[in-house]
């Protein structure tokens, strides 16, 4: 962790050794579950986010086509009565997905996954693949079959030996003290992304800068 930087890195290091057994690796990922009460609202970009449903709108939901798919018949929030949630919805092209995640208003909190570089995915900068959901849930994906099958499914045969960093990812955390955020505003996650890149430009500029 870097000094008066309020967030961490996180990586992966995945390795296999040679002769070890056959091997499909169809999907890895880093998942932080946050506080329902807290986190209500999601942000994905400047003009996807929102106000969303809980875990248990899920539940007391309507299945639909498939399990993702529901429709919420009795929610907690009455102004979602009668949506569908699906967590698909919220799915991004891997080359714009470089924040999302959630904030709370009471106290005013973000929480945010970002992305530096997409360099160590799979499929592509037009893959698609999931974000942010409820639960509230914040995902860094760094491999999976969403959206294209297991035409890209990882495979490993005949002992072959395999060694991959997946990341870095940042995740960060901000507050406000004053003028409380809400949910009738709408926030600059682009803002946040290019000022995550300058403060992290003069950090890694400056060799002597003392790390935790």
């Amino acid at each position: 962790m870097l000094r008066n930087v309020s967030g961490f890195y996180t990586y992966a290091i995945y390795e296999r050794l040679e002769g070890w057994s056959d091997l499909n690796l169809d999907q890895t990922r880093i998942v932080f579950r946050l506080n329902e009460k807290k986190f209500v609202y999601m942000a994905l970009s400047d003009e996807r986010q929102r106000i969303m449903p809980t875990a248990r709108d899920r539940e007391t939901g309507k299945p639909l086509a498939y399990k993702e798919a529901v429709l919420l018949t009795d929610p907690s929030n009455p102004d979602l009565r009668e949506e569908v949630d699906d967590k698909y919805q919220y799915s991004a092209d891997d080359k714009n997905a470089w924040v999302h995640g959630w904030i709370s208003f009471n106290p005013g909190v973000g929480f945010w996954m970002i992305t530096p570089s997409h360099e160590y995915e799979t499929g592509g900068p037009m893959k698609q693949d999931l974000t942010s959901h409820v639960g509230p849930i914040t995902l860094a994906m760094f491999m999976s079959n969403h959206y294209a099958g297991k035409d890209i499914q990882t495979q490993f045969r005949n002992g072959e030996p395999w060694k991959k960093v997946f990341g870095p990812v940042f995740m960060y955390l901000n507050s406000v003290e004053k003028n409380p955020v809400n949910y009738k505003s709408q926030y600059s996650v682009s803002h946040l992304h290019t000022f995550l890149i300058c403060h992290e430009d003069k950090q890694t500029s400056d060799p002597k800068k003392p790390t935790n």
